[in-house]
């Protein structure tokens, strides 16, 4: 039976996110796995949005220009709804002029009082390159909401390279939050120093044996020996990436 558009469109993301199946699919991009059944079937429409932010712009260009994926109309959508919102937003606010200590104002006075930490922000970029040497003074800090950090003192920030990681959601230039205490566990994203040189990667331990998993076909694991000289130096609980 030949295969509709949809249905090979799928195919490509698979091959882009190293996954083996639709389940796997499913797991990276956080849906069940029914709802990459009903892409499949051209049942359910296809969530861009979703597929833009674990795939990326340039990944998803190659994608449309095969299989039909039509994200430069999906963004200048994206814009006009975003503009609306944004008028809706002011013509609202507009009404509350007259009110003294406005929504706005309680708001700003909220936020002044929230709970941040400072983390040290190492601005080398890890991937396949300078290690981040989280013993040294650090770059610069970036401030935090506190809830969103369990060990502050052993957390640090640092800068993503390259694209291996792109089926995880991982693009080049995201900023990384790493904990150095958490232990790290099957599957878990994590930043390892394999022979001096760091590399962030999914931890695969399998049958007594560490392998470093890419999130990119393009990319072989690596799998750990006892010659190498190997450390995990701590799981990524968070990416943070610039929309605009």
């Amino acid at each position: 039976m030949k295969k509709s558009s949809r249905a090979k469109l799928v195919d490509a993301l698979l091959k882009a996110s190293n996954s083996s199946s639709d389940s796997e699919l499913a797991k990276i991009l956080g849906i069940k796995k029914q709802k990459i059944s009903y892409w499949r079937s051209e049942k359910g429409s296809l969530d861009y949005d979703l597929l833009l932010e674990k795939f990326g712009r340039e990944t998803l260009k190659f994608l449309s220009s095969e299989h039909g994926f039509d994200i430069e109309t999906r963004e200048k959508e994206r814009e006009a709804k975003a503009g609306q919102l944004l008028a809706e937003a002011i013509r609202l606010l507009s009404e509350q002029t007259t009110i003294k200590g406005s929504i706005i104002e309680k708001s700003h006075q909220c936020n002044q009082e929230s709970e941040t930490v400072k983390l040290p922000f190492f601005l080398h970029t890890v991937a396949a390159g300078l290690p981040v040497d989280t013993t040294s003074p650090a770059d610069d800090h970036l401030n935090l909401p506190l809830h969103m950090i369990a060990h502050p003192a052993e957390t640090y920030a640092t800068k993503a390279y390259g694209n291996s990681m792109i089926g995880a959601g991982i693009m080049e230039g995201d900023i990384l939050i790493v904990d150095r205490r958490l232990e790290p566990q099957h599957k878990n994203i994590v930043i390892a120093s394999v022979n001096g040189e760091q590399t962030v990667k999914q931890l695969w331990i399998e049958n007594r044996k560490i392998k470093l998993i890419p999130k990119n076909r393009h990319y072989k694991p690596i799998e750990i020996t006892k010659e190498m000289k190997f450390d995990i130096q701590g799981v990524v609980i968070w990416v943070l990436r610039k929309t605009v």
